[in-house]
């Protein structure tokens, strides 16, 4: 159930931020973890 959830609000994200292609949202999320590594 929880797993359903969570990409469902995965898909909300996407739709919110305009993000069609999955492809694009790995690329950001790969930045995304290494601005947060860079940080700690």
């Amino acid at each position: 159930m929880f797993h359903v959830r969570s990409i469902d609000s995965r898909k909300r994200i996407i739709k919110k931020i305009g993000i069609v292609d999955d492809r694009d949202l790995m690329l950001i999320l790969q930045q995304l973890s290494e601005y947060l590594g860079l940080m700690r």
